[in-house]
């Protein structure tokens, strides 16, 4: 499915998900936020989202974002961002 023509889909499967691994590091900037903003839109309190870029639409309680360092196969250390959901 193309996530960027079915916001309304991707919103509904994103309700019940406790962890979104958005895979969008090699998106357009445009293309980024039109589905980073559409899964926060549909996810749950205290569901957690997962990027390997800094996000567009960090959350204002800095608490709730983490950059973590990992090994990746293009790198020996990426910082991922880890944001939970209010």
């Amino acid at each position: 499915m193309d996530v960027l023509k079915k916001p309304s889909r991707v919103q509904k499967e994103c309700q019940d998900a406790n962890i979104i691994w958005l895979s969008d590091h090699t998106w357009s900037q445009e293309a980024q936020q039109a589905i980073e903003a559409t899964t926060l839109a549909g996810m749950s309190s205290g569901a957690l989202m997962v990027l390997y870029r800094p996000p567009h639409f960090p959350p204002k309680n800095t608490q709730l974002m983490k950059a973590v360092p990992v090994a990746t196969s293009w790198s020996p250390s990426v910082d991922m961002y880890i944001i939970c959901k209010e």
